[in-house]
């Protein structure tokens, strides 16, 4: 595979949103998102490059790109998305709360308020993301080294957007939009985008299928190798690559929307 990727706006390596708060999640509208995805197939991707093209997405990036999705079908051959974020979980106050707080704040001038604190490195024990202890040394050791690269709590602006977001990728009428063929890699024990609302999202998406991976947490692809075995399994078998030509590009491009 030839690989393009980039960092969201407001993450990783990209300018931050908020000047004085740089740590926070942030977003205007979750549709620059979908714009920004958009400009860099059109821009980056496209002018250099041949078909086919494939979209590797992970969390916040697989609800981007389930959003896109229906413009994509004559640009993506396939997607594959590892615990898109179609719900919401591992909070002490429920979904719809979250939203009401949300949706108050982001209207009354405090869009900018993150509702949980900040905790830079949090311990192994009890983390979300990863049963893998050596990945979450290294993943915390980039982040001590490289704190720039971080980001904290999300705001009560992104939160607002990415609710409205969800609540439109679930409707019927969307999902029977997308005819992109896609694989969704569904960690079994992701507290923090639940199994079931991937499930019940995959029942309604006829061109998703499901692969659950039993015991995985939230980052599968930086799980134990027992788990990330096969979630990289489900990915190669749907997404196959192939041998370069000498001094040509490979013919199959690997789009990725990971998250930080």
């Amino acid at each position: 595979f030839w690989v393009a990727t980039y960092d969201f706006r407001g993450q990783g390596g990209s300018e931050r949103l908020l000047k004085k708060d740089p740590r926070k999640g942030h977003v205007g509208r979750f549709d620059h998102y979908v714009r920004d995805l958009e400009i860099f197939l059109e821009q980056i991707v496209l002018p250099d490059t041949r078909l086919p093209f494939f979209l590797l997405a992970h969390s916040t990036g697989g609800l981007i790109a389930l959003k896109a999705a229906p413009r994509l079908s004559n640009r993506i051959e396939r997607m594959v998305l590892t615990a898109p974020f179609v719900g919401l979980g591992g909070q002490k106050t429920s979904p719809e709360n979250i939203r009401r707080i949300a949706t108050l704040a982001s209207f009354t001038g405090f869009g900018g308020i993150s509702l949980t604190k900040d905790e830079p490195l949090k311990p192994f024990d009890g983390n979300p993301l990863t049963s893998d202890a050596l990945r979450f040394a290294r993943n915390q050791r980039i982040m001590a080294d490289h704190p720039e690269l971080a980001l904290g709590p999300p705001t009560a602006r992104w939160l607002y957007e990415s609710q409205k977001a969800i609540e439109a990728i679930r409707k019927p009428g969307h999902l029977a939009s997308i005819t992109v063929p896609t694989v969704i890699i569904a960690p079994g024990n992701d507290p923090i985008v639940p199994y079931h609302y991937q499930e019940s999202m995959a029942q309604y998406f006829r061109a998703g299928q499901l692969v659950p991976v039993a015991g995985a947490r939230h980052e599968n692809l930086q799980e134990q190798d027992r788990y990330r075995n096969q979630a990289l399994a489900a990915l190669f078998a749907f997404m196959p690559g192939g041998e370069p030509e000498e001094s040509e590009p490979a013919g199959e491009l690997t789009i990725s929307t990971l998250e930080a």
